[in-house]
């Protein structure tokens, strides 16, 4: 996972989701939390679109996104659920990437504990 290329996009879409689960972590008082990103989120957020109408986002903005989503869960830093509707409407962290990522933290911590 280290040596992925990730996009500018697909950059932010990885912290919007540590980010909310964060978000969700503090408002609820829990240890743990599920990261994730609403479709949504992603066009009014990083493109600046308005909330449009069904069907209206650009085309243009719909294809990079697709790919960006698609590329991501690949590499399985994401999971899109099939089952909720319309499908990809919600994209959470994949449990690889989650475990990749308390390593790393164990891991710097361990560092930090050890350098004092």
């Amino acid at each position: 996972m280290t040596e992925a290329r990730l996009s500018r996009l697909q950059k932010w879409i990885l912290e919007r989701c540590l980010k909310n689960a964060k978000k969700n972590m503090e408002r609820d008082g829990k240890k743990k939390a599920v990261g994730y990103v609403y479709r949504q989120e992603i066009y009014q957020e990083f493109f600046n679109l308005p909330l449009p109408k069904f069907g209206t986002w650009p085309k243009s903005k719909i294809v990079v996104v697709s790919r960006s989503l698609r590329n991501l869960e690949e590499k399985g830093f994401i999971t899109i659920p099939g089952h909720l509707r319309p499908k990809g409407c919600m994209i959470f962290l994949s449990d690889e990437y989650m475990r990749y990522l308390n390593k790393i933290t164990r891991e710097k911590s361990l560092n930090v504990n050890q350098a004092g």
